[in-house]
C-alpha cells in the first residue's frame, strides 16, 4: 500500500500546483473631482454627479457610490461574477499641489456587504485632506488578474508538458501487463496443483505447494492490476484537467492578449515491448 501512496503522489507533483500567480489583463482608470464640506454637523464628500466615473464598464466591476463615513473614504462596487479572473481595485489620492498619496495595506480593505456587493474603505483618509477649500482628486484603477501573462507566450499544453503523464500512464501499462503476467503463472501453478491431485501424487509441504503458489501469484495478479488500473484512471483524470486549464487560458489570452495562429501536432505515442522496466508488485 506504501507504495500505492507513493505513486498517487508522484502523479500529484506532475500535475504540478494550480495555485498560480496573476497578471493584469485589462485595466482601467478612472478619477472623481470632489472637495470635503460639513452638512448637517459631519464631513462630507462633495462631487458632482460624475457619470463617466460610475459608468458600467464590460468585464470590469461596477463602481456604485463614493462617500465619506466619519473620516474613512469608502467607494462600494459590484465585483464582476467571473471564475476565470479576479478583480483588483487601488485608490490613489491627488492633492492640489500634484502629490500622490496611496493608502498603506493596514489603512485599505476590501469587504463584502451583502452577496454581489463589496466595499473599499480607505481608514482616516480624510485626515489627509485638512484643506476644505481644495479641490481633490481621486484615481481609481480597475484591473482584471488572471494566469496568463501577455507579455509571454500563447499557452500550449504542450510534449515536454504532457511528458510527465505519458510515463506515469507507461507505469500504469506495464502494472496491468505484470498483473497479467501474475495471472498466468496462477493459472499455471493451479493446473500442476488439479494434476499432482488427480494422479495420486501425496501432498507436497506447505514451502513447496503448487496451491499456495497459485494463491500467492493470484494475490500479486490482483495488486498489480488494480493498482494500475488505478493509475492509469487518476492519470487520465489529472491529463484531461490540466488540458482543460490550458483551454481556459487560451480563451483568456486571445481575449485580452490577442489571437495568434499556430500548427498544433498532437504527438501518438506508442507502447510496445521495448519498454524495459522492472517493477516489484510485492507489498
Amino acid at each position: 500500500m506504501r507504495r500505492f501512496i507513493q505513486i498517487v503522489l508522484l502523479l500529484a507533483l506532475s500535475a504540478t500546483a494550480f495555485g498560480q500567480k496573476t497578471y493584469p489583463l485589462k485595466v482601467a482608470d478612472d478619477s472623481i473631482v470632489f472637495h470635503l464640506a460639513v452638512q448637517n454637523g459631519r464631513l462630507a464628500l462633495v462631487a458632482p454627479a460624475d457619470e463617466e466615473f460610475f459608468k458600467s464598464k464590460n468585464d470590469f466591476p461596477t463602481l456604485l457610490a463614493l462617500r465619506l463615513e466619519a473620516s474613512d473614504l469608502v467607494l462600494e462596487y459590484q465585483p464582476r461574477k467571473s471564475t476565470d479572473m479576479a478583480s483588483n481595485l487601488t485608490l490613489r489620492l491627488q492633492l492640489p499641489d500634484g502629490q500622490q498619496l496611496s493608502p498603506l495595506p493596514y489603512e485599505f480593505s476590501d469587504v463584502e456587504t451583502s452577496p454581489g456587493m463589496r466595499r473599499l474603505v480607505w481608514l482616516d483618509a480624510a485626515e489627509r485632506l485638512p484643506d476644505f477649500s481644495a479641490t481633490y482628486v481621486l484615481h481609481v484603477r480597475r484591473a482584471l488578474m488572471g494566469a496568463v501573462n501577455c507579455e509571454g507566450p500563447r499557452p500550449a499544453f504542450t510534449l515536454k508538458k504532457q511528458l510527465p503523464h505519458y510515463a506515469v500512464g507507461g507505469v500504469g501499462l506495464v502494472l496491468v501487463g505484470l498483473g497479467q503476467v501474475y495471472r498466468n503463472q496462477r493459472d499455471d501453478r493451479y493446473a500442476d496443483y488439479q494434476q499432482r491431485w488427480q494422479d495420486g501424487f501425496p501432498a507436497p509441504d506447505e514451502s513447496n505447494s503448487p496451491l499456495n503458489a497459485a494463491k500467492e501469484k493470484d494475490r500479486n495478479a490482483r495488486i498489480c492490476t488494480w493498482t494500475g488500473l488505478a493509475v492509469l484512471g487518476i492519470d487520465a483524470l489529472l491529463f484531461a484537467r490540466r488540458s482543460l486549464n490550458f483551454k481556459k487560458k487560451q480563451r483568456v489570452y486571445d481575449k485580452f492578449c490577442g489571437t495568434t495562429t499556430s500548427l498544433n501536432l498532437r504527438p501518438v505515442i506508442i507502447l510496445g515491448s521495448g519498454l524495459g522496466m522492472a517493477i516489484s508488485c510485492h507489498w
